[in-house]
């Protein structure tokens, strides 16, 4: 009996080790074991690894907005102002004004002279002199002179009827006045005019214009009672 079990037990090993794995009922230690064991790190292996996560690409940085400089505007050019005269240099210029300014010069001599000077401005004066004298003529020579320079200028001054009569719209009203024209060499330089019917401590002046450019206008008046 002892002996009948001992094969049946040989045989059902026998069977074990040569069946395949899953028809083998019993699972010894250290046969079966180590197999599946040997598997299982096959089949790890054969398991392709998990794909590495994908590093985010960083986004690029936005590009900077060039920010350009604001244009300067090209400045105006300014108009060059006439070069003074040269020292010893004389200008000469000529001009008509009103018969009424005649009345200052009609007693004067070649000769005639009045001379200025600046207390503000220390080596500074100024001097006119009447060089000619004609029919309701006189030519005057004024000198400016200043530390390091001398100007010269000659002006002849004819005295003729330059007034109109027209009358003037100013603050509000329109007055009778007269207008007198200073030129020169044919050309228009100043005009004013003057009224009677506005007070006279300022001459009556209503407007006057250089350049045609109105310069002083009047903007109101009245009288006491």
């Amino acid at each position: 009996m002892l002996r009948s079990m001992t094969w049946l037990m040989l045989g059902l090993m026998l069977a074990g080790l040569c069946a395949p794995e899953r028809a083998f009922a019993l699972d010894l230690p250290g046969i079966g074991g180590k197999k599946k064991e040997k598997k299982k790190k096959e089949e790890e292996k054969a398991e392709p690894a998990p794909a590495a996560e994908k590093k985010e690409e960083a986004a690029p940085a936005p590009a900077e907005e060039k920010q350009e400089a604001p244009k300067e505007e090209a400045a105006p050019k300014e108009e060059a102002a006439p070069a003074p005269a040269a020292a010893g240099e004389v200008t000469e210029q000529e001009m008509t004004l009103d018969a009424d300014g005649w009345a200052v010069y009609k007693d004067c001599k070649v000769g005639d002279y009045v001379e200025y000077g600046y207390p503000a401005q220390p080596g500074m004066k100024m001097r006119m002199e009447v060089v000619e004298i004609g029919a309701n003529t006189v030519t005057l020579l004024s000198t400016n002179q200043g530390p390091g320079y001398t100007q010269k200028s000659k002006t002849k001054y004819n005295f003729a009827s330059t007034k109109t009569e027209e009358k003037v719209t100013v603050a509000g009203q329109t007055l009778n006045a007269t207008r007198s024209d200073v030129t020169s060499k044919g050309a228009v330089v100043s005009r004013t005019w003057t009224s009677k019917e506005i007070p006279q401590f300022m001459g009556g002046l209503v407007k006057s214009e250089a350049n045609g450019q109105v310069s002083l206008e009047l903007t109101g008046y009245g009288r006491g009672k």
